[in-house]
């Protein structure tokens, strides 16, 4: 079995009464959109260089070495 919901009928006078608030909400948000933020972006975008190829190389300190992963062979008499 299943139950039967019935639908509840909206009462006129109340859509009516609450039809200009729900315009001038609409409104004051449309507004507040439009105008946006008044605060400056002060965000800095940052660009990246432009590559050249004889660019120089920027030292930081980091070097990258190959390493041997075998196992060095040990000859014992």
């Amino acid at each position: 079995m299943y139950k039967v919901k019935t639908k509840r009928k909206r009462s006129k006078p109340l859509v009516i009464l609450m039809l200009p608030a729900l315009i001038f909400i609409g409104f004051l948000g449309w507004l507040m959109y439009a105008l946006g933020s008044r605060k400056p972006n002060n965000k800095q975008t940052h660009k990246a260089p432009a590559k050249t190829p004889n660019a120089p190389k920027r030292e930081d300190g980091v070097s990258f070495v190959p390493v041997d992963l075998e196992e060095q062979k040990v000859i014992s008499k």
